[in-house]
């Protein structure tokens, strides 16, 4: 991280950057999103951010790191500064009401006419007001981090004047808020001109959120859907997305089993918002200049426009005198212009020149245009005379994927300054590719500190350095220090350089009469000593090397101190600067050199001299940042002098160097454990896996391991009638392992064979590196407090514990701590088929400023297995209400698997052999009786079988025993029983309890009447009994 990075103010509000992702050339007016300072944005290379995105959750980790300030238009082309308002850790210790009062004060973003700039909502509810008056936001919506909320917080919350959102939509880590239908009632359109990596619509570790809900959104122009790691979440495969989504993939993963969710059968194809709202694709009959939902037939009655809006009416084109803006509304080129006068949010942006041309609102010329200054100096476009002149901006060029923004350049505005410091097999190559069609250079140009730089014949038509613009020693041609750098430009051709110097120092390898040719060319031969040292191009190696000794003055875990003597030149000389260098490596065998290509890279730093008399100081020192934690650096000092005119002997010119000193940077807070993944053992156990994490930042102490149970919705499940849509069981998946393809290795005949692997992203997983959101030890005071209590660090701020000492908060939260020599955890003791929610975080060993070194946490959600028999239904009773009606009675299940979603009622007619079982379903979630019944009605005459089952989240239970009972029976028929059971009858006013021996004999076992004599075998039924009134099953015991 830079140096910059750490003046990010404490308790600022992060948002993502999203001129980082390819956007669409729009303008996001009104974010100041930077990780840092203006300086250290610039220095990041579009080709560097690319890398780092191609990974989900490294985008979301730039929202964190980066800084947020709104700043609402103002119509003089000026801006006035609003704090967007955050409950960071100062907010810790208010009253909600003092919370209140202070998001109350925060200004609204809206430009005019519903019109509101890009929005990031965190850290509290009541940041939601800001949306009140929004139509449409211009730009992104970021609701993120909020916690601590219950679903009442979101209850009266409700925004439906929003219509569009022409970016993307992220919802991350929202506590309490179970749908968005009443929160965005009428969100229409969602355009995607900004997108996160590619994505407009993303749901990520909601856990709480039980269903989309955005009943009225039909349309996302660009981009696809992500939802992901939502355990609650049902409807997300009950959306036709294909007929939102128009460009873009969509990804829906790792959310709540929709087999248990409640159903939509009602509506057509099944597609659904929720349980009560259907997915509506059929368009409401609008003017076909309606992009939705209308509120009249005229085109001055649509919500959203397919095209433009104009003075309220939606139309195809603007107006002559107006210019079409970001593909929605028309505006004058005065407001185009002053567009330029906005805070932007990104590099990119900082570079885009909106000007109005053609009717449109730009921030490039189309094809066949160019760039052109009017007399009102405003920057506009105009027709190319011959081939386009195509107009590249001053740059630092450090990757090749900073060059290759420069194809098909053919001026620079401004300078190029070249520092190319890891090598390239083909980097000669790829740098004429990109500079090969520059002729002119406004500036100068400057190429310091670039090993694999060979030559300068890669500006193959340059024709012009201008020079309005100097660089050191008023030089318009800057070489300095390039190891491998042997040719200038091509011998025939002709250069002009319109105003400067020549600057060459520190090129060993390029001759001396190669400079004075160039010189000769552009008519400069009086080189100054200054200009132009002999000693020190030309030259292999340096002479008569003075020893400077530099030692650690303080360290820490992401900069270093160094000091050292300062150097005394002798008369003849004079010194210009130190050159520091310092490179990462754990060999202590490295040497000052780096070979052509650049892979064994110092980094170099020029540090200026003191003010002052340089032979009456001391010592210097320098101040490095940005150093990777707990990682082993090897550094060392160099003068850059110039000799006076008087002195003439090159080779005997003295050069101050150190020797290659090493130190440790201290350790840091690791980031997140990797593959972090959990599945279920049994009814009571999960097994929790995990890797180290790709940050260690130090030695590893101990995992954190914590849990929370997430109980399951009775009140939302009981929405769904699971007799008419049961349970569906989901298919087993194949869980596909991820392969690291390897980098093929480069040939021996390149200057930069290597025999390792060149190891890509690993993360494929959407993972969002909170750890790296807010790295703790690079943000200010605010920020570290707000990571460490608000559980961005861990849920234990308290010592070491062991794995048999959990810290419980309550029956339904624990924490373990693990050894850091494990990467598995078997948590124990849980509740049988209940859904937890299970976060890891690694710490490190010691403690820093009193704060606990743990990362941020990874979640992973799992669920106990079934418990074989907790769904058993017991004591079952019949009751005849009459001749065709029996009241059937049980105890509900106590200690269900989850939740009792319905009880199954099988019947039987005795009377009929081989007759088909009957069953009724009766519907049942989350209620509290003790006993349920439910009268089962028409029977027709004869005796029956009965049993009940209890079916859960897990599936059917087993069937309780059975019970027999007979309705309707008016004669005394004789009875033949098909099951053998123990059985009771009640006659008259007499009871006896039988059993069944085979198929016509029943034994008498007890009479209630004394004296009755009856005889112990029966064949061929009993007649002789009486009428049988009624008969239950009961145990032989009794």
């Amino acid at each position: 991280m830079r140096q910059e990075d750490e003046k990010d103010e404490a308790g600022a509000s992060a948002t993502l950057c999203p001129g980082a992702f390819g956007n669409v050339p729009t303008t996001k007016e009104g974010v100041d999103v930077g990780g840092g300072s203006e300086q250290a944005s610039r220095q990041d290379s579009q080709g560097q951010i690319n890398d780092i995105l191609t990974d989900i959750s490294f985008a979301i980790e730039r929202q964190f790191r980066d800084r947020i300030d709104f700043r609402p238009v103002d119509t003089t082309g000026s801006s006035k500064n609003y704090q967007y308002s955050s409950y960071s850790s100062k907010s810790r210790g208010k009253s909600s009401e003092e919370i209140r009062e202070n998001s109350r004060r925060t200004k609204n973003v809206t430009i005019g006419d519903g019109i509101c700039q890009s929005i990031d909502i965190r850290n509290n509810v009541y940041n939601f007001d800001i949306l009140e008056n929004c139509h449409v936001i211009e730009g992104f919506l970021q609701i993120v981090l909020i916690e601590n909320n219950t679903e009442a917080d979101f209850q009266n919350r409700t925004f439906p004047k929003l219509r569009e959102i022409t970016g993307y939509l992220l919802l991350y880590r929202v506590y309490g808020l179970k749908s968005l239908n009443n929160l965005f009632p009428n969100l229409e359109t969602i355009r995607g001109n900004i997108l996160l990596t590619d994505y407009a619509f993303m749901v990520y570790e909601m856990q709480n959120l039980q269903e989309i809900g955005l009943r009225k959104l039909t349309k996302i122009s660009r981009g696809g859907v992500r939802i992901e790691k939502n355990p609650a979440l049902c409807y997300t495969n009950t959306l036709n997305w294909d007929a939102i989504v128009t460009a873009g993939d969509n990804f829906i993963k790792d959310n709540s089993n929709e087999s248990s969710c409640p159903s939509c059968s009602q509506c057509p194809d099944g597609f659904c918002w929720t349980a009560q709202h259907c997915q509506v694709t059929n368009k409401t009959k609008c003017h076909h200049q309606c992009l939705g939902e209308c509120y009249g037939i005229t085109e001055s009655d649509c919500y959203v426009c397919k095209h433009y809006r104009h003075e309220g009416k939606c139309v195809e084109n603007c107006p002559d005198h107006l210019y079409a803006y970001i593909s929605r509304r028309c505006i004058t080129k005065d407001e185009c212009l002053k567009i330029n006068h906005l805070r932007k949010i990104s590099k990119i942006e900082d570079e885009q020149k909106w000007r109005p041309f053609n009717g449109s609102c730009l921030t490039q010329c189309p094809e066949g245009y160019e760039d052109h200054i009017d007399e009102n100096k405003m920057i506009t476009c105009r027709v190319c005379k011959d081939r386009c002149r195509k107009i590249g901006k001053s740059a630092i060029i450090r990757h090749i994927s900073d060059a290759q923004v420069f194809r098909g350049t053919t001026v620079v505005n401004g300078a190029l300054e070249f520092q190319i410091r890891n090598g390239n097999p083909n980097i000669m190559q790829e740098l004429t590719e990109a500079f090969g069609l520059i002729e002119e250079i406004t500036e100068y140009v400057k190429v310091t500190h670039s090993f694999p730089i060979t030559s300068l014949g890669f500006f193959k038509k340059l024709k012009v350095i201008k020079g309005e613009k100097l660089d050191i020693n008023n030089a318009s041609l800057v070489v300095l220090d390039n190891p491998n750098l042997s040719n200038l430009f091509p011998p025939l051709q002709k250069i002009d350089i319109q105003n400067g110097r020549l600057f060459f120092h520190y090129n060993p390898k390029l001759c001396m009469f190669k400079i004075e040719h160039l010189g000769r060319m552009v008519g400069i031969t009086d080189f100054s000593n200054l200009e132009v040292q002999p000693e020190s191009n030309g030259e292999k190696v340096a002479c008569n090397i003075v020893n400077i000794n530099i030692t650690v003055k303080e360290k820490g875990s992401s900069y270093v101190n160094l000091i050292w003597d300062s150097y005394k030149p002798p008369k003849e000389q004079q010194l210009l600067s130190y050159l520091l260098s310092y490179i990462e490596t754990e060999n202590e065998n490295i040497t000052y050199e780096a070979n052509a290509c650049g892979n064994n890279t110092w980094q170099i730093v020029d540090v200026d001299i003191p003010n002052g008399n340089t032979l009456l100081l001391k010592a210097v020192s320098k101040h490095i940042s940005g150093l990777k934690p707990y990682t082993k650096y090897a550094v060392y000092v160099k003068t850059f002098t110039a000799r006076n005119e008087s002195f003439s002997n090159s080779y005997s010119s003295p050069v101050g160097q150190s020797e290659i000193i090493f130190f440790r940077t201290k350790s840091d807070i690791p980031s997140m454990p990797t593959d972090v993944v959990s599945s279920s053992v049994s009814d009571t156990e999960i097994m929790v896996k995990w890797n180290p994490p790709e940050q260690p930042n130090g030695p590893i102490g101990y995992y954190m391991i914590s849990g929370l149970l997430r109980p399951d919705d009775a009140e939302f499940l009981s929405s769904r009638d699971y007799c008419k849509n049961g349970l569906i069981s989901e298919p087993e998946v194949e869980e596909v392992q991820e392969v690291t393809a390897k980098i093929p290795i480069v040939g021996p005949s390149s200057c930069c064979s290597k025999d390792e692997s060149i190891k890509p992203p690993t993360s494929k997983k959407f993972e969002i590196l909170c750890d790296q959101n807010l790295r703790i030890s690079h943000v200010s005071a605010g920020w570290k407090n707000y990571c460490v209590f608000n559980r961005y660090n861990s849920m234990n701020e308290s010592g070491y514990r062991s794995e048999n000492d959990p810290l419980s908060i309550d029956d339904e939260t624990f924490v373990y701590n693990v050894s850091a020599k494990e990467n598995s955890f078997h948590l124990k003791n849980l509740r049988h088929f209940s859904l937890y929610a299970i976060s890891v975080a690694a710490c490190g060993v010691k403690l820093r400023d009193d704060v606990q070194m743990c990362s941020s946490v990874q979640y992973t959600n799992a669920r106990t297995k079934k418990r074989e028999n907790a769904d058993d239904v017991g004591n079952v009773k019949t009751h005849i209400t009459n001749n065709s009606i029996v009241e059937v009675s049980w105890d509900t299940v106590r200690n269900p698997n989850a939740l009792t979603l319905s009880y199954t009622i099988e019947y039987t007619n005795l009377d009929v052999k081989d007759a088909k079982k009957s069953t009724e379903c009766v519907p049942y979630v989350g209620r509290a009786e003790e006993r349920k019944t439910h009268d089962i009605k028409n029977l027709s005459p004869g005796h029956y079988s009965l049993r009940v089952r209890s079916t859960s989240l897990a599936g059917d239970g087993n069937f309780s025993e059975t019970i027999y009972f007979s309705v309707g029976l008016l004669n005394d028929n004789p009875i033949v029983y098909h099951h053998a059971a123990p059985i009771r009858f009640h006659w008259g006013n007499e009871t006896a309890r039988w059993v069944r021996e085979f198929e016509d004999n029943v034994t008498l076992l007890d009479q209630t009447k004394a004296g009755t004599s009856r005889g112990r075998i029966f064949k061929n039924g009993f007649q002789h009994f009486g009428n049988v009134t009624n008969m239950e099953e009961v145990p032989l015991d009794r």
